[in-house]
């Protein structure tokens, strides 16, 4: 998903300070990470190196041993997690598929990876963590935005969930994820950044996001409703190979606010999907109530059922009203 999912510059709404509640229940079930049953790995690791001078995290994941021509069925890394050590902002994200030596691998070996903050609700769907951070074989880059970032704690723990797969004819015997986390701590007298919300309009709506695809055209749906107005100032999206586009549309207000036409290969294997911003206009505003609508559609040409073949995910930043700047830690 390089550019796929990059997605999201956003929102500024609200004056009022940050106050998110943390919920003291234990946080829904997260199994639609994971979909279909495979083989777990072992002597996986999550390392996270820390670089004070440049406020970067560097999160590193594995090893993992991909045979060549495995597809799917090779051993997966579990879920880890890592606790957040300060109070600050995340502000962008890099990721990386690398060897032993640090040297680049493919993209594509990386089915997706998913980055959770579970001391927090996800907006969308308050029975699952927050969605803070996804991308998949095209190795997404989420880049700065001046001002805004998404607001963490000392303590908060940060669950990272990856699927990999390798359909080529080499192995990776030794391959690594690296996350670069860029940060901005709370310092006495240092900048406060507005604090943005991730949204995932997912056509599965708060289930499982992978679904199957039958031959040939395929359209799906779904709809959420907003707890609470806002601004978005961009969109982007997520699918799989043979996707076609993602519509994103307030259906209260019969408007439409993106269509994302996919980028594919001759071969129906995706390159992109490109990106909506709105900050020209100073975002697109959205009212509690609101039934949003997100429609994928593939086009499926290989003649066969593809089983969990599909995503179809409209990805967004948005700060509800009323939670506005988040100047206090």
């Amino acid at each position: 998903m390089k550019r796929t999912m990059v997605v999201m510059f956003l929102v500024a709404v609200s004056t009022a300070s940050f106050a998110v509640a943390r919920a003291q229940e234990p946080m829904g079930d997260m199994s639609h990470m994971h979909h279909m049953a495979m083989p777990k790995a072992t002597g996986v690791h999550l390392d996270v190196a820390t670089d004070e001078t440049q406020h970067v995290f560097t999160l590193r994941l594995g090893p993992l041993n991909l045979r060549a021509h495995a597809g799917m069925d090779v051993a997966q890394a579990p879920k880890l997690d890592w606790t957040v050590p300060l109070d600050g902002w995340f502000v962008a994200y890099r990721p990386a598929l690398v060897d032993a030596s640090g040297n680049a691998l493919p993209g594509r070996l990386l089915h997706h990876v998913a980055v959770y903050d579970q001391s927090r609700r996800n907006y969308l769907c308050p029975n699952q963590p927050e969605h803070i951070f996804g991308a998949g074989g095209e190795m997404t880059h989420w880049p700065a935005t001046p001002g805004l970032g998404y607001r963490v704690r000392e303590g908060d723990k940060i669950l990272v969930a990856t699927m990999f797969h390798n359909d080529e004819a080499v192995s990776y015997p030794q391959t690594y994820l690296e996350i670069r986390i860029q940060y901005q701590p709370v310092e006495p007298g240092g900048p406060q950044l507005i604090a943005v919300r991730p949204v995932w309009f997912d056509v599965m709506g708060c289930g499982e996001s992978a679904y199957d695809l039958k031959p040939g055209r395929n359209v799906t749906t779904g709809n959420f409703t907003l707890a609470s107005n806002g601004k978005l100032i961009g969109v982007g999206g997520h699918m799989h190979d043979y996707g076609r586009e993602l519509v994103l549309e307030d259906a209260t207000r019969n408007q439409k606010i993106a269509t994302l036409d996919a980028k594919l290969d001759p071969d129906g294997r995706l390159i992109s999907i490109p990106i909506a911003l709105f900050a020209q206009t100073g975002g697109l505003e959205l009212s509690k109530g609101d039934d949003i609508r997100v429609t994928a559609v593939y086009d499926n040409p290989t003649g066969k059922y593809l089983q969990d073949g599909a995503m179809g995910i409209a990805v967004g930043y948005l700060i509800p009203e009323g939670e506005g700047e988040s100047a206090a830690p």
